[in-house]
């Protein structure tokens, strides 16, 4: 083999390794700058944000879940059976609507749904304004009910089971606080857990008083409709 073939093959081999080399640089290099986006991966530590969010659940006492339409019908509704009852209309209120949705959500959150009213000093103080406010609360199972349920149960149900001679006996207090006359304010939310909903509204100036052990504000505040249907 003459010097210019040996010269030539090693020029080739030359290139050849060259090309390797730069390959397998380039290569490498470009698995390190893919390397660098996990660092952006660090922008999901900013997700941690959404513990933040977290905050949210919090929120959930003071974002009323419902619709203007259900709002309305709440309201529309108790103030047409009001009429019956010869008291004047309430008010919508977002405070009164903000308080039933934080009771809601704890009662969804930490007892299934279970339907009760705030019953320690803490609860009363905390959910009914330090027991200021009167409440009325309805619960369905397997289906999610409605406004116009929940006020039907409330008013035209338990108003056939009120005597105005005896008005504290049996399940009346729904009907008597949604009529109470010295009652001026309304707000009224709703929760879900499962197959289980939660309706409730809360009422300003409370309802259901009972005077020095007698029923002298039933009388001043509860007019029995005739007839109690809606």
């Amino acid at each position: 083999m003459d010097k210019q073939n040996i010269a030539l093959i090693f020029i080739i081999f030359v290139a050849i390794v060259g090309i390797i080399l730069i390959f397998t640089l380039g290569g490498s290099k470009s698995g390190g700058n893919g390397g660098n986006g996990g660092d952006g991966g660090n922008g999901g530590d900013g997700g941690n944000g959404g513990d933040g969010g977290n905050g949210g659940d919090g929120g959930d006492g003071g974002d009323v879940n419902l619709t203007s339409k259900m709002k309305d019908q709440f309201l529309n509704l108790q103030n047409s059976y009001r009429n019956k009852a010869s008291a004047d209309p309430l008010n919508w209120s977002d405070d009164l609507a903000s308080g039933a949705q934080k009771w809601l959500n704890y009662l969804c959150e930490k007892e299934n749904c279970g339907m009760r009213h705030p019953g320690t000093p803490e609860e009363k103080n905390e959910y009914l304004n330090n027991d200021s406010w009167g409440q009325n609360l309805a619960h369905y199972q397997g289906e999610s009910g409605s406004p116009e349920n929940a006020v039907q149960n409330w008013g035209p149900v338990e108003c056939q089971n009120y005597d105005p001679n005896n008005p504290t006996k049996g399940e009346v207090g729904h009907f008597t606080q949604m009529v109470w006359k010295d009652t001026t304010e309304v707000g009224c939310a709703k929760a879900t857990k499962g197959n289980d909903t939660l309706w409730g509204c809360n009422y300003n100036p409370a309802g259901n008083i009972i005077y020095n052990g007698g029923d002298s504000y039933y009388v001043k505040n509860v007019t029995k409709p005739n007839p109690c249907s809606l």
